[in-house]
């Protein structure tokens, strides 16, 4: 099996142990579980990877992508998977319109992404923010599926609609900036398990 896009194909034959002038074989299609693709070279160079053929790999579990725009068409690529615990997302602009929200989703991890809005987000069981300094956790979808919310160097302008995930169990701060701290200690005074590094600083 050939992909149009080789760039892409380079990455999955690496990632299978394959040598560029062998095939990926339909055995292979159900061997690939997990994926890392960055769509920047080592000198910085974006390589216009086209993802749209991933789909022929509907066994994947786990998918990181660095470097890309994440717009609608990949989002309703990545909802399409079945069986995709994981997705990590690093230092990508997400600025879609649709919603994330795949419902074999466990794990959601954003580093250093550029989010447009967080109505496209849809909240995994976990999900891990690291990075991004103008969080809204009022606008994130599914509030409610969400159990263990960790958020590392960022600053969250809505702290308050901390109390709308109402089966949190586990809250995990590290160099976060809020705007409230009366959200926190009712986390806190909640059951829900809070975890804090670096001192959580609400703003003045």
């Amino acid at each position: 099996m050939d992909l149009i896009d080789k760039e892409l194909e380079k990455v999955i034959k690496i990632k299978l142990g394959k040598f560029n002038n062998e095939e990926i074989t339909a055995e292979d299609v159900q061997k690939l579980v997990e994926i890392n693709i960055n769509n920047k070279d080592f000198s910085g160079r974006e390589k216009d990877i086209r993802l749209q053929e991933l789909k022929r790999f509907p066994k994947l579990r786990s998918i990181e992508l660095s470097n890309f725009i994440i717009d609608d068409d990949i989002i309703e690529l990545l909802n399409s998977f079945n069986e995709m615990g994981s997705l990590q997302l690093s230092s990508c602009s997400i600025s879609s319109g649709i919603l994330l929200n795949n419902p074999a989703l466990k794990r959601l991890e954003l580093d250093y992404c550029n989010v447009n809005d967080y109505c496209c987000i849809s909240g995994a069981e976990s999900l891990l923010i690291v990075g991004d300094r103008n969080i809204r956790l009022a606008r994130i979808s599914g509030k409610e599926n969400i159990k263990n919310l960790t958020i590392q160097k960022s600053i969250v302008r809505d702290f308050s609609s901390i109390t709308e995930f109402t089966n949190l169990e586990t809250l995990c701060l590290e160099d976060a900036r809020g705007d409230s701290n009366s959200a926190l200690e009712y986390i806190k005074n909640r059951n829900v398990k809070v975890e804090v590094k670096d001192e959580y600083k609400p703003m003045r």
